[in-house]
């Protein structure tokens, strides 16, 4: 409104003048002049009265500076980049929270978290609020308004105002959206999301968490995010728009726009293909500089130098898209392997430099979590020597000619065709001659698939296995310790050994088998890991159990006895994952289980299933299988499990995805 009135005040002027010059009469003028002022005295009268909206004092806010102008400066001369944008998940990383975004349940939903705090969620037309009532604090119950979300894909979890400014609470319950992995949408603790050690067997109570969105989540779920973190004010967050929008790929666009604001200029740019310097297409970047535009959020985040994480606290990044990644980040894959000259260059940025590097990385380096992905690309030789990017398999926006429909696209953003060898076939053409010879599987098998061998499932993330980015080949030596990373072989032949694997390995390609011990030469790898390992290689194994090409090679009957054992595991979710796993099995054995029952009931339906097995499975056809530690009754050899489970490793693990 305070735009019409100047507007208006401007245009009664030019009347003015235009009648005095044209009419040559004063009385004339005065009476145009007149008329004006009454419009702008309107005007300004309809302002006084009109209220205003309370400005937003209690979440993050979006502000454009720096030369940012944010997406919808960008829909008029590209919608259709801007639609398909418009259709990813990178849009809605994060939200501000309304009834129609929200993919929980706010109907009078009633949660209760593990040390007895209750969250009463509610919904009006436009608004949400949770009502926590604590049992162990004093006073009445706090109502705050629910604020902004963070995802929209897998899961989504919850923000409300915390009263301290502009720092979030955050909602310790996440709900899973995804029904194709999930199975069905639900309400979790948000802590059982997480790979993460177990809470403390004494009920200790911790406050609910305040100042994560603000002072982590930002890096990655908003464009140009600034923490403003002001000790001892609370923070004053500012980002440039929530979710992850178009600058934060081609950088601001203030001077785009300027360059191409009128029509003709619009034309030429068009003419020009869009060889615009006022703006970054990192489809015109080299490899290097292309895939560090996604590193700067799909990497592992440590600086430089000690003294930019105080100074990320307060401006944010200060990367721009097409600056050297380098110049900020550390990013030589080298300097992320576990050995004692990295643990002592990282004491000055973590007070555990081990977990920093165990809780992301393998002991050689390679990464195990998601959302980290160009860590690992740029430890493959394809990148290193040759010159793939990120962009050799996914885009940001689908071809016009695209047949798929965009929320199929969205899942994973690859180009058509990336999920076959063709994404291999781009740099590799000769093997799709020798495509049988080299992979000595089946053309149409999953063993001739080239990612199954060289991408395998061996990082985590999101309840579930990740593809590993850093392409490599099978090889048993780093299956075994100090590394203990699965190897592609043995995520497909679950019932094979790492025994039987090497000698393959070595008949095959030549590869020199590690010593091994009488188990590793023996066992299932996957009963090995499923049994004996830590919670990390435990969800993996049980991961590959429930993943159709490995049930479909190795069979599934049985399976069932060894996850069940599982329902009694210390980690939520590795539980998760088995209760997942066991419900896709042939016969749906994990029908009425439920992994965050408390512990007894919990080892009541494991032995409901393990006792169903052996009745349904005593005549079955696997009989006396060392490898899968059945004897020749059919009936699990107890006395070798058990050996196994006692010499468990169990050392606390946090997967920093």
């Amino acid at each position: 409104m305070f735009e019409l009135a100047v507007a208006a005040l401007l245009f009664t002027v030019a009347l003015l003048l235009l009648a005095w010059r044209y009419s040559g009469r004063a009385t004339t003028a005065l009476l145009v002049g007149v008329v004006g002022l009454a419009v702008v005295a309107t005007l300004a009268w309809v302002w006084r009265d009109e209220p205003q909206p309370p400005p937003i004092v209690n979440r993050p806010i979006e502000v454009l500076d720096e030369g940012y102008v944010s997406s919808q400066a960008c829909r008029a001369c590209h919608l259709d980049n801007y639609e398909t944008w418009y259709a990813s998940y990178h849009r809605t990383m994060t939200q501000v929270a309304h009834p129609d975004i929200v993919a929980g349940d706010f109907d009078e939903a009633q949660l209760t978290d593990e040390v007895g705090r209750t969250f009463r969620l509610t919904s009006t037309d436009d608004a949400l609020h949770v009502e926590i009532r604590d049992p162990h604090a004093d006073g009445p119950v706090a109502r705050h308004p629910v604020v902004m979300t963070t995802g929209s894909h897998h899961y989504q979890a919850y923000w409300y105002a915390s009263g301290q400014g502009r720092e979030l609470g955050m909602l310790p319950f996440i709900h899973l959206i995804d029904q194709q992995q999930y199975d069905t949408p639900r309400w979790i603790l948000r802590r059982a999301a997480f790979l993460r050690p177990p809470a403390s067997p004494h009920g200790e109570v911790k406050p609910l968490e305040i100042g994560r969105w603000n002072r982590v989540c930002y890096m990655c779920h908003s464009t140009r995010g600034q923490p403003r973190i002001y000790q001892p004010q609370p923070a004053d967050t500012h980002a440039v728009e929530f979710g992850i929008s178009c600058e934060a790929c081609h950088g601001p666009g203030a001077a785009h726009v300027a360059e191409n604001s009128s029509p003709r200029q619009t034309h030429a740019a068009h003419q020009r293909e869009m060889a615009d310097e006022s703006v970054v297409n990192p489809e015109g970047l080299d490899h290097v500089r292309s895939s560090q535009v996604c590193g700067q959020c799909h990497s592992v985040i440590t600086p430089v130098r000690g003294e930019q994480w105080d100074r990320w606290h307060t401006v944010g990044f200060e990367y721009r898209p097409g600056d050297d990644l380098a110049a900020t980040r550390t990013i030589d894959p080298s300097r992320f392997v576990l050995n004692e000259e990295n643990l002592k260059k990282l004491e000055g940025l973590a007070a555990n430099p081990e977990a920093l590097l165990a809780h992301t990385f393998w002991p050689d380096g390679m990464v195990r979590v998601s959302g980290r992905e160009f860590s690992g690309l740029v430890a493959t030789p394809c990148y290193q020597r040759g010159t793939m990017s990120c962009l050799s398999c996914h885009e940001m926006h689908p071809d016009a000619d695209d047949p798929r429909p965009l929320d199929e696209w969205a899942d994973d953003q690859l180009k058509q065709g990336m999920r076959s060898n063709e994404a291999c076939y781009q740099c590799h053409e000769p093997m799709r001659e020798q495509l049988v010879e080299h992979t000595h599987h089946q053309a149409d098998s999953s063993g001739s698939n080239c990612y199954n061998c060289h991408m395998p499932h061996t990082s985590y993330g999101l309840l579930k296995a990740i593809r590993s980015h850093q392409i490599d080949s099978p090889d048993v030596a780093h299956s075994v310790a100090p590394t203990g990373r699965p190897n592609a072989c043995n995520q497909c032949h679950l019932d094979k050994s790492l025994g039987w694997t090497a000698d393959h390995l070595q008949s095959w390609y030549g590869v020199e088998p590690p010593p091994l011990s009488d188990d590793e030469r023996r066992i299932s790898a996957t009963l090995l890991w499923l049994l004996r390992g830590d919670a990390a290689q435990r969800s993996l194994a049980a991961w590959t159990m429930g993943w159709q090409p490995a049930q479909k090679i190795s069979g599934t009957e049985w399976m069932t006895p060894f996850l069940a054992q599982l329902l009694d595991d210390p980690y939520d979710s590795t539980r998760f994952i088995v209760e997942r796993t066991l419900r896709r099995l042939p016969d749906s054995a994990g029908e009425g289980v439920d992994f965050m029952a408390p512990r007894p009931v919990r080892q009541h339906q494991a032995g409901r299933l393990i006792d169903a097995w052996n009745r349904q499975y005593r005549d079955g056809v696997r009989h006396g299988e060392e490898s899968l530690l059945i004897d020749a009754r059919g009936q699990i050899d107890i006395q070798a499990a058990g050996r196994l489970l006692r010499h468990r490793d169990n050392r606390r693990m946090y997967l920093n995805e």
